[in-house]
C-alpha cells in the first residue's frame, strides 16, 4: 500500500521553525475573538471550489521562505484561497482540517509563532488561544487541538499542548503520557481520540530505540492498562492492525482487543482524501486476498498477489483478477470491470502494452504518446519529452508547458470531483482534472519575490 500522499501532506507542513526555546504553553482560558480576518481578493475568481453542499471552503496555499547566507533554510509560510476566490495572507506555520461526523470540513486550525488561531471555511477568525512557538497543529475528532511546541511533532515533551474547542480549556495530560519520551505522534492524536471517545482504547509504547522501557500497552484514558499481550496499533475507527510483541505476527484487533479470526495476519488500511480511513484490504483465513469497507465487508477479492493497488488519498481502488482489472469506487462499494486493462496505478490503469491509459477518476480512455522516462502515479502521467515534461490529467487532456504538480485530492464532497494544487514557472493555485484553473495566482506574491 502506498503513501506518499501522507509524505506529501507532511512536506507541505513541515517547518524549519525558530532556534529560540520552546516555553511552556499558556495555561488561560481564552475567549473567543471577534471576526478580525479580512481576506482580499488578489487573484482570478475561483469557479466549482465549494463543498458540494454549497458550503464554503478554505484551500491551502503554500509558500516558501529563504533565509540564511546561502539561501538553503526553508520556511513555509501557509495562507488561504476561499471558495469564492479571497486570499488570506500566508503567514501561518502550520494547519489542519476539523472533519465533521460525514468527513467533510468544519473550520480550519492554524499556528502562528504566539498563538493557535480557529478559522471558519470562510476565512474569518473565530478564535485565539495563547500558545508559545507552536510550530505544528493538528485537530483531533473535531474538537480538540493538537499543538507541538518543537519543530520535530512526533517527539512529545512537556511543552506539548492540547486544547479542547467543546470546554474552551487545556486539558491537563496525563502524567504516563508526557512523561514518556519520546511517543509517537500517533500515540499522541489517539489519546485525544480517546478523550473524545472515551471507551476507545489507546496504545502506549515509550521504548526509545531499543533502550529499556515500559512494555507495548493498550490505555484507558483513565490510565488503567487494558493490555500488555498485544502489540501497539493506532486504532482506525472500530479497529486497530497490532503487532504481537513476542511472536511478531500482526492481528487485526477491534475496540475491545479481541483478535478478529477473519484475518489473522492484519490488514491494511487505505487513507482517504482528509487522511481519514475509508477500506481496508488483507489476507483472509482462506489465502483470498480481500478489498473491504470500513465494516470488514468484502467489495472485491482476488487470488492475484498484489493484486489490489488503492492509492492514499483517492476513493477508488483497482483490483486484477482472473477477468482483467475492476474498479472499485469506495464511496459507493460499486464495482466495475475494465475490459483490456490489467494493470491499475493511482488514477490511472493502463493495458498490457501501455498504450492506452484508463482513468479510475473520470473513466477517460486515452492513447499514450511515444515518450521517454514514463512515469505512472498519483494524480496523472507525466512523460518527458526533450523539451519539457508533460502532464496527462485525468481526462487524457495534455498540459501546455512545463508544469509541476503537488497531489491534492478533494473527493466527492467538491462538485469538480477532482482538485489538484499546480505550480508552473509563472502561477501556482489549483486546477480540475482537465488541467483547467481553478484558481490562478502568480508565484511571485512580493516585492522582493
Amino acid at each position: 500500500m502506498k503513501a506518499k500522499l501522507a509524505a506529501l501532506a507532511a512536506a507541505a507542513v513541515v517547518l524549519a521553525g525558530c532556534t529560540a526555546s520552546p516555553t511552556p504553553p499558556a495555561t488561560s482560558e481564552p475567549a473567543p475573538v471577534e471576526t478580525v480576518a479580512t481576506p482580499t481578493a488578489t487573484a482570478e475568481p475561483t469557479r466549482g471550489m465549494s463543498l458540494a453542499d454549497g458550503r464554503p471552503m478554505l484551500w491551502g496555499i503554500n509558500m516558501l521562505e529563504y533565509t540564511g547566507e546561502s539561501g538553503t533554510d526553508i520556511i513555509n509560510r501557509l495562507g488561504f484561497v476561499t471558495a469564492t476566490g479571497e486570499r488570506i495572507e500566508s503567514k501561518y506555520l502550520s494547519y489542519d482540517y476539523c472533519l465533521g461526523a460525514d468527513g467533510n470540513p468544519t473550520r480550519v486550525v492554524v499556528s502562528t509563532p504566539t498563538a493557535l488561531e480557529v478559522l471558519a471555511l470562510t476565512g474569518e477568525r473565530t478564535a485565539e488561544i495563547p500558545v508559545e512557538h507552536p510550530y505544528f497543529v493538528s485537530c483531533v475528532a473535531d474538537r480538540i487541538i493538537a499543538a507541538y511546541n518543537n519543530e520535530w511533532n512526533y517527539r512529545l515533551d512537556d511543552t506539548t499542548a492540547a486544547y479542547d474547542l467543546k470546554t474552551n480549556k487545556f486539558l491537563d495530560l496525563p502524567a504516563f503520557l508526557t512523561a514518556s519520551a519520546p511517543l509517537q505522534e500517533d500515540t499522541f492524536l489517539d489519546y485525544l481520540a480517546s478523550v473524545a471517545e472515551p471507551d476507545r482504547p489507546f496504545c502506549l509504547n515509550d521504548d526509545d530505540e531499543g533502550e529499556p522501557g515500559q512494555p507495548n500497552r493498550f490505555m484507558s484514558v483513565t490510565g488503567q492498562v487494558l493490555s500488555e499481550s498485544i502489540g501497539c496499533g493506532r486504532f482506525h475507527g472500530n479497529y486497530a492492525e497490532v503487532e504481537d510483541v513476542e511472536t511478531e505476527s500482526s492481528y487485526l484487533v477491534d475496540r475491545s482487543l479481541n483478535v478478529v479470526p477473519e484475518y489473522p495476519n492484519g490488514v491494511g488500511v487505505v487513507l482517504g482524501p482528509w487522511d481519514e480511513p475509508v477500506a481496508y484490504w488483507g489476507t483472509d483465513s482462506n489465502g483470498v486476498n480481500n478489498l473491504l469497507d470500513l465494516d470488514l465487508n468484502v467489495l472485491a477479492s482476488t487470488d492475484v498477489e498484489r493484486g489490489i493497488d488503492c492509492e492514499d488519498g483517492s476513493l477508488w481502488c483497482g483490483v486484477v483478477n482472473g477477468s482483467g482489472l475492476i474498479v472499485v469506487d469506495l464511496t459507493t462499494g460499486e464495482a466495475t470491470g475494465v475490459p483490456g486493462f490489467s494493470n491499475p496505478i493511482a488514477l490511472f490503469a493502463t493495458n498490457a502494452d501501455r498504450t492506452r491509459a484508463y482513468s479510475l477518476a473520470t473513466g477517460a480512455q486515452f492513447d499514450l504518446p511515444s515518450c521517454t522516462d514514463d512515469w505512472y502515479g498519483w494524480d496523472r502521467l507525466t512523460c518527458q519529452w526533450e523539451d519539457n515534461d508533460h502532464a496527462f490529467w485525468a481526462s487524457g487532456a495534455r498540459s501546455s508547458g512545463s508544469v509541476w504538480v503537488k497531489w491534492w485530492y478533494a473527493g466527492p464532497q467538491i462538485p469538480t470531483g477532482i482538485v489538484y494544487f499546480a505550480q508552473t514557472a509563472r502561477y501556482q493555485g489549483y486546477v480540475d482534472a482537465n488541467g483547467d484553473w481553478l484558481y490562478k495566482e502568480s508565484v511571485y506574491q512580493e516585492l522582493r519575490d
